[in-house]
């Protein structure tokens, strides 16, 4: 009688220690997968947030018809240097590009580890030109081009600006 007593102690023992083990698995399991959701959604947050200081800047670089230090709100180093020696050399020809995208849709491709994020964009491109003298002529008409474009974004400050664009 001593014998069963002693081998259902045991049981009892390790049936609550069998149930205790499994219980902290599940409430590790259950804080790993809060981390893993955190971690997820802050990645989502980022990827929102870079998609939208690109739309952003898209639209920002419509804006662009008399001052090319409006650039700086939408591009930094090569870019924004290449933009405005474009836009310098396009006044000094009697010219102002206006600048139209429509149909923007963007896709957020990845981020590197030094936090340079790649966007892909395509659109319409209803650019034209007119006159420096006379903005009221036209001196060429939009094409309605469509374009694909590889935006790459740093962040600069408080927002994503464009540092590199390559054609698709």
């Amino acid at each position: 009688i001593g014998r069963i007593k002693l081998l259902r102690r045991l049981s009892v023992l390790i049936l609550v220690l069998v149930l205790l083990s499994v219980s902290v698995v599940a409430c590790s399991s259950r804080k790993l997968g809060s981390k893993e959701r955190q971690i997820r959604e802050a990645k989502e947050r980022l990827k929102r947030e870079i998609l939208r200081d690109a739309r952003a800047d898209m639209l920002s670089l419509e804006k662009v018809t008399t001052n090319p230090d409006d650039f700086t709100k939408a591009l930094a180093g090569k870019t924004l240097d290449d933009f405005t020696r474009e836009f310098n050399n396009d006044l000094n020809a009697g010219k102002i590009k206006i600048r139209k995208y429509e149909n923007i849709k963007l896709s957020f491709i990845d981020i590197s580890k030094e936090f340079l994020a790649r966007v892909k964009v395509v659109f319409t491109d209803s650019s034209y030109y007119v006159s420096r003298n006379n903005p009221n002529l036209s001196l060429t008409f939009p094409q309605g081009e469509k374009r694909k474009l590889m935006l790459h974004l740093l962040k600069t400050g408080n927002r994503w600006k464009i540092v590199a664009v390559a054609k698709l």
